[in-house]
């Protein structure tokens, strides 16, 4: 625009629809775009303020449109609330992200757990075989120990058989 202001005579600024020193506006004024920052007119193909430099830029693709437009002109993402969206979206992507760490730890965790509380019978120290929850492990030689292993005759600490030493209310306790 190589015009110059009706009232000051003074010559627009390249891109400018307002004069800059007297404020009034050019003959493109009643086709100018309000900078949503700073409420300055700006030219209705504006993409940056001319007064605060202020870029309608897109937080999703983070392309830049005009300032008029009032959607992401590449990805059509409304302006309209656009850090609220994108707050809940990285939110969610957080989330996720540790939902899949959390499954590779577990995941990790699973095969020594198992061989810790109940893995297979080679795992057993003791050498037996045959317990309640079909395998060796520390939680088989527990249940082994405390005579949960289904009442077998070999167990060390049962109330019943011949070899005395009885427990409360036994007929030794005199």
């Amino acid at each position: 625009m190589d015009a110059a202001c009706d009232k000051c005579g003074a010559p627009f600024k390249a891109g400018e629809i307002v004069c800059e020193f007297c404020g009034t506006a050019g003959e493109d004024g009643a086709s100018a775009v309000m900078c949503p920052a700073c409420h300055h007119a700006n030219m209705h193909d504006a993409s940056a303020c001319t007064k605060c430099h202020y870029v309608a830029q897109c937080l999703f693709c983070t392309r830049t449109s005009m300032l008029v437009a009032p959607n992401c002109q590449q990805c059509g993402e409304a302006f309209a609330g656009m850090k609220e969206r994108k707050a809940a979206h990285d939110e969610a992507v957080r989330k996720q992200q540790l939902l899949a760490t959390g499954a590779a730890v577990l995941g990790a965790a699973v095969p020594i757990l198992g061989a810790l509380f109940g893995g297979d019978s080679s795992s057993s120290s003791s050498g037996s075989s045959s317990g309640s929850n079909g395998g060796g492990g520390v939680l088989s030689e527990f249940n082994q120990v405390i005579g949960g292993d289904g009442g077998s005759s070999g167990s060390t600490g049962g109330s019943s058989g011949s070899r005395g030493g009885g427990g409360f209310g036994s007929s030794d306790d005199k």
